[in-house]
C-alpha cells in the first residue's frame, strides 16, 4: 500500500518596508503629500516655479461661470472634513500668500465660447459616430483658436457641458451593444474589447465602464488632436469637478491645483527622497494605431522617470504581433527602445547617461526581449528588468482592515508586496475593495527583490494627477498604459516627449 507524501508548507516571512518619504520646498520631508505641501512645493526652489498660471477657459456660458467659481473657491482655501481630518485635509488655497506661492489667473475669449447651437449640433446627431467626431472637432477648434488668442495661457481648461457628456455616455452604451460600420469606431470597439489598449493592470470592473467608451475616447482623442499646440489640457465636467456629490471639495481642490502647478511649467510638486538621481526607471507598454492601416501591428512605448523626478515619453517602433501570445518586443525592437530611452535620458540630463536602468513590465520577459534590452544598454553596467503582476494571492489578518500598505512577504522563492492596504498615517484603508499584492513575476539583473519592491513602493507616490497618500500602481506602468491610449490617436512624429501633456 502506497503512502501519500504531503509536502510541508512553505515558510512565510513577513516584514514592513519603510514608507518612502517625499521632499518639498526647503527640502522639508514628509510621507504624506498634503502635509508636505504645507511647506511649499519642491518646484518653489527652482527656476520652473510659476508665480502666475494663466489658465484659459473653454465652455458654455454656464460651464465657464462654474469654472470661474471653482478657481475662485480654490484661491480662498477649502475646509476639509473635521470628522476625518487626516483623510480629508483642509486645502490651504492656491494664492501668492499660500504655501503654493502662485496664483491661477483665469482668462477667456470669445473664440473659446461654446454656444447652444454648437451643443445642439452634436447631441442632435442621430449617428453617434458623427456626434463623437463633431465633439472632437468642435473642442479641438475651440482649443486651437483660444491658444492663438491667448498665447500666454499655460493650461487650457475645457469645461465640458453635461449635455455632451451624457450624449457620449448614451453613445457608448449604444455602440457597445450594436457595434459600428464606421472603420474608425470598429477599430475603437475592438481595442476596448481587448481591455482598452491591452490593460496591464486589470481593475475591478466599473458598472459604467462599458458605457463610458466614447467619453473616455473623447478625452484621449482631444489630447491627441491638440498635442501640437503644446498646451496641457485640463478637462472639467459638470457631472464631476463642479458637482458637490462626486468628491469632497477640499480633495478636489488638492488634486486640481497640484495638477495645474505641474502642467503649467513642469515644476515638481514633490520629489522622492533617497532615490538615486542617476537611475532611469521606464514602464513599458504597447498600443495599436487606429488612425492608419497598421492597426494589426503594435507599437511600443516607454514612460520614463529619473530618480530626481524628471519624466518623459518615448515612442518605440511598430512591430508585427502574434495575437496568440501576449504582446512582447522582438529583439531588435527591444534594443531600439532601450537606446531611445537612454537617448531621451541624456537629453533631459545634460548629455549624461544613467548609471542604472530599470525596466518595469507586467508580463514575463521573452528571451529575445532580454537579449534586445541588454544589447541596447550601450555599456551601462547596472540594470534590472522587472516584471510585477497581481496573480490573485491575498493575505488576510485579524480585524476589520486588510494588511498594511508596504507589507513585504516572502514565501519560498516567491516575493509579494502590498502597495495598498491599511495606512497608519491615515488611520484607515481608503479604498472600497480588498487589496491584492504584487508578485515578482520575473527579474533579470543585479538588485535584490526587497530593494526592487522598495523602489516600486516609492514610485506609487509620484502621480501628480492626485494628491492621495499613494496609488496602488507604480507611476512607471500606470501611465505607460494611459499614454498608449492617447498615442493610439496620433501619427508618428505628432507626439511630445513631455509627460505633462498626457496627464
Amino acid at each position: 500500500m502506497s503512502t501519500m507524501r504531503i509536502s510541508p508548507p512553505l515558510p512565510l516571512e513577513l516584514d514592513l518596508l519603510e514608507e518612502p518619504s517625499l521632499f518639498f520646498a526647503g527640502r522639508t520631508l514628509d510621507r504624506d503629500p498634503k502635509v508636505g505641501l504645507m511647506a511649499g512645493p519642491a518646484g518653489l526652489d527652482t527656476p520652473l516655479h510659476p508665480s502666475e498660471i494663466d489658465i484659459a477657459l473653454i465652455g458654455t456660458g454656464t460651464t465657464i461661470e462654474a469654472g470661474l467659481r471653482w478657481i475662485q473657491e480654490c484661491t480662498r482655501g477649502i475646509p476639509g472634513n473635521p470628522k476625518t481630518p487626516r483623510q480629508v485635509r483642509d486645502f490651504p488655497g492656491f494664492a501668492a500668500d499660500s504655501p503654493f506661492k502662485s496664483v491661477l489667473r483665469p482668462q477667456q475669449t470669445l473664440q473659446g465660447f461654446i454656444t447652444d447651437v454648437d451643443v445642439r449640433s452634436i447631441i442632435g446627431e442621430a449617428r453617434y459616430e458623427d456626434g463623437f467626431k463633431k465633439a472632437v472637432d468642435l473642442l479641438t477648434e475651440k482649443v486651437t483658436l483660444t491658444c492663438e488668442s491667448l498665447p500666454g495661457a499655460r493650461v487650457v481648461f475645457c469645461a465640458i457641458p453635461h449635455q455632451i457628456v451624457e450624449y457620449c455616455l448614451e453613445a457608448g452604451s449604444y455602440l457597445r451593444q450594436s457595434g459600428s460600420r464606421h472603420p474608425f469606431f470598429s477599430r475603437l470597439l475592438e481595442l476596448e474589447e481587448q481591455h482598452g489598449q491591452a490593460r496591464l493592470f486589470p481593475r475591478p470592473r466599473d458598472m459604467r465602464q462599458d458605457e463610458n467608451i466614447v467619453y473616455r475616447n473623447l478625452r484621449r482623442a482631444l489630447k491627441a488632436k491638440t498635442m501640437k499646440l503644446r498646451r496641457p489640457l485640463q478637462l472639467g465636467l459638470e457631472t464631476s469637478l463642479f458637482s458637490t456629490r462626486s468628491q469632497h471639495p477640499a480633495t478636489k481642490a488638492w488634486n486640481f491645483c497640484v495638477a495645474q502647478y505641474y502642467k503649467a511649467t513642469g515644476a515638481l510638486p514633490w520629489k522622492l527622497d533617497g532615490m538615486d538621481p542617476n537611475t532611469c526607471f521606464a514602464g513599458i507598454s504597447f498600443f495599436q494605431q487606429i488612425t492608419d492601416d497598421s492597426f494589426r501591428m503594435r507599437t511600443s512605448l516607454a514612460q520614463v522617470f529619473s530618480g530626481d523626478g524628471e519624466a518623459f515619453v518615448v515612442r518605440g517602433h511598430p512591430f508585427n504581433w502574434d495575437q496568440k501570445k501576449s504582446p512582447h518586443l522582438p529583439r531588435e525592437g527591444a534594443e531600439a527602445l532601450m537606446r531611445l530611452i537612454i537617448k531621451g535620458y541624456r537629453e533631459f540630463h545634460s548629455d549624461q547617461a544613467p548609471q542604472r536602468v530599470v525596466i518595469h513590465k507586467t508580463s514575463r520577459f521573452y528571451r529575445e526581449e532580454v537579449e534586445g534590452f541588454l544589447a541596447g544598454l550601450d555599456g551601462i553596467r547596472q540594470y534590472d528588468l522587472v516584471s510585477i503582476q497581481k496573480i490573485g494571492t491575498r493575505l488576510f489578518r485579524e480585524g476589520g482592515y486588510p494588511p498594511l500598505r508596504r507589507t513585504y512577504a516572502r514565501c519560498g522563492s516567491g516575493h509579494f508586496l502590498y502597495t495598498l492596504g491599511y495606512i497608519p498615517e491615515l488611520g484607515t484603508y481608503p479604498k472600497g475593495y480588498v487589496p491584492e499584492p504584487f508578485y515578482l513575476l520575473d527579474h533579470h539583473g543585479d538588485t535584490p527583490p526587497r530593494r526592487l519592491f522598495k523602489e516600486v513602493l516609492a514610485l506609487t507616490k509620484m502621480n501628480f494627477n492626485n494628491v492621495d497618500f499613494a496609488d496602488g500602481d507604480p507611476i512607471t506602468t500606470r501611465f505607460a498604459r494611459r499614454i498608449g491610449e492617447i498615442l493610439a490617436y496620433m501619427k508618428e512624429g505628432e507626439e511630445d516627449k513631455h509627460y505633462r501633456y498626457y496627464m
